[in-house]
């Protein structure tokens, strides 16, 4: 646990326009960390990654606050960045507290600082259209937020089988099913006898590692076809 010292005085407050706004995952000591960025450091602590321009973690992990701040942070940095800088009464530098992610790089074939550079990672699925069905894991409500952070579009129902081939017919792949076996009854009616779904479906990880990786990856994620026997 990081420890936080109980009384901090500022040094120097950060500049209107460099306000820290720190989301926090995987973290011990939140309630002494979000008193030293909020009550003395001047920065401000969100629970929304949209708002958010720093993403604090003590334990790595791919958490879903992780992928929904690779579309929006600036940085990913150690929750030692907020306890040093506690000690030093200013926000530190952050060159010595960048995230240490070489783990979730090898397991997942990404470079997670890097996607932070990425021009485009707020148009990765551009001119995509999304079911998401209800079981899925991470929860719908999350997956969703994370495609449309993507600049994909997420629809509450599932289209009709006639508008899901004209999407696709006008532009191939433009319509995906983000599913799970659990929700095998709602995926049946998209799976035809010959076991060809009309349309993509796959699994959480292609959006989660679409987004990693910042480039779509749908084939190895795609959901078996034993699903509709």
């Amino acid at each position: 646990m990081e420890s936080i010292p109980v009384e901090i005085v500022c040094q120097r407050q950060p500049a209107a326009d460099a306000i820290p706004h720190v989301l926090f995952s995987q973290v011990d000591n939140s309630e002494g960390l979000t008193r030293a960025v909020t009550s003395t450091l001047g920065g401000k602590v969100t629970n929304s990654p949209t708002e958010a321009t720093h993403l604090v973690m003590t334990r790595v992990a791919r958490t879903v606050k992780l992928i929904l701040a690779l579309a929006t942070a600036r940085h990913l940095v150690s929750s030692k960045w907020v306890s040093d800088s506690a000690v030093a009464g200013q926000f530190l530098p952050l060159d010595n507290y960048r995230l240490d992610v070489a783990e979730l790089n090898e397991q997942f074939k990404c470079d997670l600082h890097q996607v932070l550079e990425a021009p485009g990672r707020t148009k990765l699925f551009e001119g995509k259209v999304f079911f998401v069905t209800p079981q899925v894991k991470p929860a719908c409500k999350d997956v969703r937020q994370m495609i449309e952070l993507g600049g994909g579009v997420v629809e509450k129902n599932p289209r009709t089988i006639k508008r899901i081939r004209e999407a696709n017919a006008e532009k191939p792949g433009s319509y995906v099913i983000v599913s799970c076996p659990e929700d095998r009854v709602i995926i049946q009616p998209f799976i035809q006898k010959t076991k060809h779904a009309v349309c993509q479906i796959c699994t959480t990880e292609y959006v989660m590692q679409s987004i990693m990786q910042q480039r779509l990856c749908i084939e190895p994620h795609i959901i078996k076809w034993e699903l509709g026997s």
